[in-house]
């Protein structure tokens, strides 16, 4: 198989769709809760690391793949549930250990805890 004949299958592919729109949520949504915190860089960047690369890995341990647009959809209601869980947390903590540890213990809970709990609950690996 030629590397054109493995980017066109990719491409193609169910995954995609999902990787494509979480990267093109996650960058305005970093850049617009750096905005909206003072001094939340960190967050920022473990927002858009959960959004773009943790949104994309659940999809693997989903119990089922979706066409194109079902994927998009998954993966926009995803990083809307990603977003706000991280967000919380975030909230929650900041007052009581910080920024920065803050930032760590939301990407934490948040990513590995949807990961874990899909692997578990959903009895699923990746696909």
């Amino acid at each position: 198989m030629t590397v054109r004949q493995r980017v066109r299958d990719y491409v193609t592919g169910p995954e995609f769709p999902v990787v494509a729109t979480a990267i093109v949520v996650a960058i305005p949504a970093a850049y617009l809760v750096q905005g909206a915190l003072d001094a939340a860089m960190a967050f920022g960047y473990l927002l858009l690391l959960g959004l773009g690369v943790g949104v994309p890995r659940l999809y693997d341990y989903w119990p089922r793949t979706h066409g194109r647009l079902g994927a998009v959809a998954w993966a926009v209601a995803a990083c809307a549930v990603m977003a706000g869980e991280m967000a919380a947390l975030y909230l929650l903590v900041e007052p009581v250990i910080g920024g920065f540890a803050a930032a760590a213990v939301a990407f934490v809970v948040a990513d590995l805890g949807s990961t874990i709990l899909l692997a578990v609950a959903g009895g699923t690996t990746p696909n």
